[in-house]
């Protein structure tokens, strides 16, 4: 079984991960409130007004990724990418390109278990199932990532996984009587 300490030798399913986050972040919007006056990109800032950062569009702007619509996690195994050591990139932030858990100070308390708990899951669901999307109609076509109106982005249609073990759940043992 899959345990926490195999992740660091798994890069292409960390790869995954932060692809996943890149273009599904946990909230699309950041919200702050500035300290004080400031000038951001030439608009004037006053002091306590709430400001938020769209998470969702700096995943998928194309002036720091490459066919930012794509989902390719080979994008952070490589360490020189066009775009920069996307290899190196973490997703805490500090590069303010990934920020699905927000960034400094104010950033997800709770990201380093949030990663370990997704890492795991993944691992132990890739090894323990084949996972299926449910067919509709007899039919089972691609899946549709298209996401509705809402503040935390579900999909349009659902995404429904038959799970089929990959392993026997009871071992026969044939015992002579």
């Amino acid at each position: 079984m899959v345990m926490e300490t195999d992740i660091d030798n798994l890069p292409y399913l960390q790869a995954i991960v932060k692809e996943t986050l890149r273009l599904h972040p946990p909230s699309p919007f950041l919200l702050r409130e500035s300290t004080g006056n400031c000038t951001i990109a030439g608009y004037d800032i006053p002091a306590k007004t709430q400001v938020f950062t769209n998470v969702w569009a700096i995943g998928r702007d194309p002036k720091h990724w490459d066919d930012p619509l794509e989902f390719r996690p080979e994008r952070f195994l490589s360490n020189d990418n066009e775009s920069g050591k996307m290899g190196q990139l973490g997703v805490r932030g500090q590069h303010y390109q990934l920020l699905p858990f927000g960034s400094g100070r104010k950033g997800c308390p709770g990201a380093s278990l949030a990663l370990k708990v997704a890492h795991t899951t993944l691992a132990t669901m890739i090894q323990c199932f084949e996972l299926k999307a449910e067919e509709k109609g007899g039919y089972c076509g691609s899946v549709d990532m298209e996401e509705g109106p809402s503040f935390i982005l579900s999909r349009v249609e659902p995404l429904i996984c038959v799970p089929k073990s990959r392993f026997m759940q009871f071992p026969l043992y044939h015992a002579k009587y």
